[in-house]
């Protein structure tokens, strides 16, 4: 009789012990998942800010480039004025190119800023596609 009821108490035991490990591990997985789905999410918020952070650099590129050329012209115009013997055309030409070359340098310093934040978010996005296959593996071992 001693030995049924040893039998039964062992037999309940890797029951309740089996239980614990399935419910450890439900509560492990859903965990995991909630996690990987944070991620992902802050993921696809980061695509969009690198999207929007795009467009801005072709909108302050184009705006870097235009001042460029009436850097140029403002150029052009100085010389020609010079070449003319006409001061006020080579001082109007010199205000513009000086005017053009400071506006170039504020775009470029933006398009600068801009690409450095477009790094910043590949790395994060980076580090986050490696966490969702840590999280993946994780998730495939308890499975």
């Amino acid at each position: 009789m001693k030995v049924i009821v040893r039998s039964v108490v062992v037999v309940l035991s890797l029951i309740v012990f089996g239980t614990q490990i399935s419910c450890s591990n439900d509560k492990e997985l859903r965990e995991l998942r909630n996690e990987k789905a944070q991620l992902q999410t802050e993921q696809r918020t980061l695509l969009q800010q690198k999207q929007n952070l795009q467009w801005e650099f072709q909108q302050v590129d184009r705006l870097r480039r235009q001042a460029y050329n009436a850097g140029e012209r403002g150029g052009g115009q100085f010389l020609g004025g010079l070449v003319n013997d006409n001061a006020g055309q080579a001082l109007g030409g010199l205000i513009d190119s000086a005017a053009a070359s400071q506006q170039q340098d504020k775009h470029q310093a933006r398009c600068y800023a801009i690409r450095q934040q477009i790094f910043q978010i590949d790395q994060r996005s980076y580090v986050i596609n490696v966490q969702i296959g840590e999280i993946d593996r994780k998730i495939a071992n308890l499975n």
